[in-house]
């Protein structure tokens, strides 16, 4: 969490403000106004953090969604025309009837290794989304942080 210290002293810091007390000690005014920046700095910084998750979660997520739409294609384009060719040529084989030949080989060469690729795509792109986690601890946070000023402020 940013800590209400560095806020202030970014709040004083960026104002230009000089502070009563020692001359090399800050410290906060309580009032609406700096509660107000304060805030205003906050709610930049969380936006930042926001950015930067969103960019880092685009840079690992290409690949899991390629395997999802690899998985989609092949599980959907094999079935009507490979499969029944390879169906009727194992029902023939096996003396099956045409069901059970057409239904194994629609098994076996697409709906099996489709859903792998669907499910360790889906996985991957999981595993990516933790990242968003952090922004979302932040901002958790933060509103209580912002809870804690306003009951001192107001």
């Amino acid at each position: 969490m940013v800590g209400e210290a560095t806020m202030i002293q970014e709040h004083t810091r960026t104002r230009g403000e000089k502070t009563a007390g020692t001359a090399g000690r800050r410290t906060a005014r309580p009032g609406l106004g700096s509660l107000l920046y304060d805030l205003t700095c906050l709610t930049e910084l969380q936006g930042r953090l926001f950015v930067h998750d969103l960019h880092e979660l685009r840079t690992g997520v290409t690949i899991a969604i390629a395997m999802l739409a690899v998985g989609v294609v092949l599980a959907f384009a094999t079935i009507p025309v490979l499969l029944m060719g390879a169906g009727w040529l194992l029902a023939e084989f096996l003396q099956w009837p045409v069901w059970a030949g057409l239904l194994t080989c629609a098994a076996a060469a697409g709906i099996v290794p489709g859903a792998l690729l669907l499910y360790l795509g889906w996985r991957r792109l999981l595993k990516k989304s933790t990242v968003m986690t952090r922004s979302t601890a932040e901002l958790r946070e933060n509103a209580r942080w912002l809870k804690r000023r306003l009951k001192t402020a107001l």
